[in-house]
């Protein structure tokens, strides 16, 4: 019943009352996507954060601890790529200002615009600082199994990379996923409501 007297108001409503809805409205849905959507990044970096110092602190006892060069290269390897992900992760989030309450909403949009655009071109290049750094220490320490004075041990290398190359390739997939499904629709809904603010 509120709901049909309302939407007749609505309705009734001159057309400039339209607008001055709808803009408040669509203010209204946009903030809440971006907090929702900003409270999802904060969590999948603390899940980042601390799987590369898991991945810090296994891979640096082989560093450390292993007699084979080799490993100890491809350890330090990884640990290097892990140590890696953590700065850039936290690099982008130094650079992002905190709302101030003396900004207009478009002030607002704008800012987060920037942030969420930095972290998308975080995950655009996620092969080159992500994916390849461990990667490539996961080959070579993979290789002190060449080491192994038996036939099998090439066999068992390849496969080992090409498990590795599919792992880096799922990771590669799942975040140009997220690109396209969640970082350029609130990009665009962001771009949207500047325009209409303007």
């Amino acid at each position: 019943m509120l709901d049909q007297e309302l939407q007749e108001l609505w309705q009734e409503a001159p057309s400039d009352m339209q607008v001055k809805f709808n803009q408040s409205k669509l203010m209204i849905d946009i903030n809440h996507d971006i907090r929702k959507f900003e409270r999802t990044l904060l969590w999948r970096d603390v899940g980042e954060i601390v799987a590369a110092m898991a991945v810090m602190i296994t891979f640096g006892r082989i560093l450390f601890y292993e007699s084979v060069i080799v490993a100890q290269v491809g350890s330090g390897v990884i640990t290097f790529g892990a140590l890696l992900v953590i700065y850039r992760l936290l690099a982008v989030k130094r650079f992002r200002k905190q709302p101030s309450l003396n900004y207009s909403f478009k002030n607002y949009l704008e800012q987060r615009y920037q942030h969420l655009y930095k972290e998308k071109r975080l995950l655009d290049t996620i092969l080159y600082w992500y994916i390849l750094p461990i990667l490539v220490g996961y080959a070579i320490l993979g290789s002190a199994l060449l080491y192994i004075p038996h036939w099998g041990a090439w066999v068992f290398y390849v496969f080992y990379l090409v498990l590795g190359i599919g792992v880096g390739w799922f990771i590669w997939w799942l975040n140009r996923r997220a690109v396209t499904k969640q970082f350029n629709p609130i990009l665009e809904r962001i771009e949207t409501a500047l325009k209409s603010l303007e």
